[in-house]
């Protein structure tokens, strides 16, 4: 049952495993004792933390005294922390010694808004997460303590207008860094700034070739996401990754357009990589930021246009909740629980002050 030791166990059982935030939560908190325990305070607290690590490998050289050079590679480990909140709250105190048995302590607690959604990434020697639990600590006179912990999910919050985008661009093309080719012009169509992640994106893409020398062959969409992670230090590192490509062959040669009606539509199946995206929504935390962008380009059949400019796009696209996360489940009782059910606590978090022990439930 939860955390334990020799002196007896705390758990803490949560009626839903997620909150938007501004919104209530209940719950339960069981403690069961094997033995007496002394006169105690027990405590909820409301925990929620960003933390990013990842290494980097850096090379040492050196000259030994017959002045041979020798080489070593030196890994670092480099972490960075930041508390998002830290509330804690007595919702119990005994002034008596406790006797052995059960006790349950039905709570409700507000949760704050405006915290960064939880979050979860891992990848070749980098790892960041935004985590946010519930705990129980009974703290007893003589300091002696059970605690116990649950994990809350806190979903991004996604009140906001979901409108369209259209991005156009002139690209200036060139090919072997001299051979100008004319110009090529883009114009794509992103019918929603927001997607969750069973939902299938939508682009509309026109292309005029009219002015251009070069054909165009395909036109290209990618789905990416750019994860900035911050040090305590102040280090940063930066992965980007490309989950969706999709490629659709056309043939614009020069002097054509596909425009209005004739446009390409292109589809973006997001629900192919669920499991990574409602991992890793949209966030702009204090040490962690997730961007997810939406590219289109159009492919022009041309060697070396490294110097030139590319009829390509790209916009920001929101990656936000759309599944609840079930309820957690009813953890297994001890052999004869029968619990002393105890006075219900309602708490509202409240970041400019501490409540003090006056505000808890005697026993």
């Amino acid at each position: 049952m939860g955390g334990s030791n020799s002196h007896g166990s705390i758990l803490v059982q949560l009626e839903n495993s997620s909150s938007k935030g501004n919104e209530e939560i209940t719950g339960i908190v069981h403690i069961s004792l094997k033995e007496p325990f002394p006169p105690s305070t027990l405590y909820l607290i409301f925990k929620g933390k960003e933390q990013t690590h990842w290494t980097e490998n850096h090379k040492e050289y050196w000259t030994d005294s017959k002045g041979k050079r020798h080489s070593r590679t030196h890994i670092e480990h480099i972490h960075g922390k930041h508390l998002l909140c830290n509330y804690k709250h007595p919702i119990c105190v005994w002034n008596t010694e406790i006797q052995p048995g059960g006790y349950s302590i039905p709570f409700s607690f507000i949760i704050p808004g405006g915290l960064p959604g939880s979050f979860y990434f891992e990848d070749y020697q980098k790892d960041a997460a935004i985590v946010y639990k519930f705990h129980a600590r009974l703290i007893g006179n003589n300091n002696k303590k059970i605690t116990g912990k649950s994990l809350i999910n806190i979903e991004l919050n996604s009140d906001f207008n979901i409108e369209s985008i259209t991005k156009r661009k002139t690209a200036e093309m060139k090919v072997w860094c001299f051979l100008k080719k004319g110009r090529c012009k883009i114009n794509a169509g992103f019918p929603q700034n927001a997607y969750s992640p069973n939902q299938i994106a939508t682009v509309m893409v026109e292309v005029d070739n009219t002015d251009s020398m070069l054909p165009v062959k395909a036109i290209i969409c990618r789905l990416k996401y750019n994860i900035k992670l911050t040090s305590n230090s102040g280090k940063t590192t930066l992965s980007q990754r490309t989950l969706i490509k999709e490629e659709m062959p056309v043939n614009i040669d020069l002097g054509q357009a596909l425009l209005n009606n004739h446009a390409v539509e292109i589809f973006l199946d997001l629900n192919h990589h669920s499991e990574i995206l409602q991992k890793m929504y949209s966030t702009r935390g204090n040490i962690i930021e997730c961007i997810y962008t939406i590219e289109a380009e159009a492919e022009m059949a041309g060697n070396c246009m490294c110097c030139g400019e590319y009829p390509q796009v790209e916009v920001t696209m929101n990656i936000i909740p759309n599944m609840p996360i079930p309820p957690p489940s009813v953890p297994e009782a001890p052999e004869n629980w029968n619990p002393q059910l105890l006075k219900e606590i309602s708490i509202t978090y409240d970041k400019e002050s501490q409540p003090n022990e006056i505000t808890a439930e005697l026993i």
